[in-house]
């Protein structure tokens, strides 16, 4: 949130419950929280994951912990709820669905420096550092369609993904309109199937990077998106 007069913003907050010197459980708020990078993952058969890393600009015992903790109800998103996409606009039209994607990842680093206040345990700065990243990569049999895209790997050609994730009333896109395949492309020289690493960085396109959207259709639940 924004701190009311000082233009400063504090971020997130997280409240977690630990022991203190005596064995008492005490809440322990780290508090001003940026996140510095955010990565989300998925392999064929398993649930998407997501590793959070964030920086606080102070943490100090504070009261006694909440033990009875109320988790939300959404379920999580599996491999089984996933489309794949090639070929998107920044609409998020025109691609083309993919069905052989072995798993995927994305990566988002906001490149931040963390400067402290002299004599205290407390950030006083946390500011970006340099350009926001973002990469990722997603594993495939080589077939027809990923020579096309190997294809644009070799010449440095653009492209595009679109990942999305449909569980009940709750849908989450990775819109990446503007991706270039880096490094060194792989060697395809074996009469077995050949199962290829495709890792890209997402680039800017006319208004961004990355996209990610989280939409809760059900009235009842919060709010309708449309």
């Amino acid at each position: 949130g924004m701190a009311a007069g000082t233009g400063r913003v504090f971020g997130l907050s997280y409240h977690i419950g630990r022991e203190d010197s005596v064995g008492s459980i005490r809440d322990y708020p780290f508090l001003g929280n940026r996140i510095k990078s955010l990565a989300f993952s998925c392999t064929a058969g398993e649930d998407l994951k997501c590793s959070i890393d964030s920086v606080a600009r102070v943490s100090a015992a504070h009261g006694t912990a909440v033990l009875s903790v109320a988790y939300p109800s959404m379920p999580p998103f599996m491999w089984k709820d996933a489309t794949f996409q090639i070929g998107v606009d920044e609409a998020g039209a025109g691609g083309t669905i993919r069905y052989t994607v072995e798993g995927f990842s994305v990566s988002i680093d906001n490149s931040f420096k963390e400067v402290w206040t002299l004599g205290t345990n407390v950030l006083g700065r946390v500011v970006p550092n340099g350009q926001r990243v973002v990469t990722g990569s997603y594993t495939v049999p080589y077939e027809n369609w990923v020579r096309s895209e190997y294809d644009k790997w070799i010449a440095g050609t653009p492209s595009s993904v679109n990942v999305a994730f449909a569980s009940g009333v709750y849908r989450l896109e990775f819109r990446m309109p503007n991706i270039i395949y880096t490094g060194n492309a792989p060697s395809v020289d074996s009469m077995e199937e050949n199962t290829v690493e495709m890792p890209f960085q997402a680039m800017v396109s006319t208004n961004f990077d990355i996209r990610i959207f989280l939409v809760n259709t059900d009235p009842a639940v919060g709010f309708t998106i449309t």
